[in-house]
């Protein structure tokens, strides 16, 4: 957590970057929703539950994500934090996805 917590948005690759990290922890969530209801609430996975402080801290990031992004010149309907996302969790299997008896390089 300390990790990602750290990650420094000043653009929108490193918003990238701290969006495909959430990710891949497993806490991702509807941006627009409250962090702390959402990763400290029912609607965890049970794997990966965070505090409100940390939850509350991961929604500010959110939010500079959505800074760094307007600042890139992006055309929020069709470009957006949400969208990035959604576009990371189709490539990554998430909490609840089946195990692997092998690694992708050995498939």
């Amino acid at each position: 957590m300390q990790k990602l917590l750290a990650i420094q948005i000043n653009s929108r690759a490193d918003a990238e970057a701290f969006i495909m990290r959430l990710c891949e922890m497993g806490l991702c969530y509807h941006f627009e929703d409250d962090p702390v209801e959402c990763l400290t609430g029912p609607y965890t996975n049970g794997k990966t539950r965070v505090s409100a402080e940390e939850a509350t801290a991961i929604g500010e990031r959110v939010q500079r994500c959505y800074d760094a992004w307007r600042a890139s010149g992006a055309d929020m309907r069709d470009d957006c934090p949400i969208s990035f996302a959604i576009e990371c969790l189709g490539h990554i299997d998430g909490p609840d996805a089946e195990p692997q008896d092998t690694l992708p390089s050995q498939q």
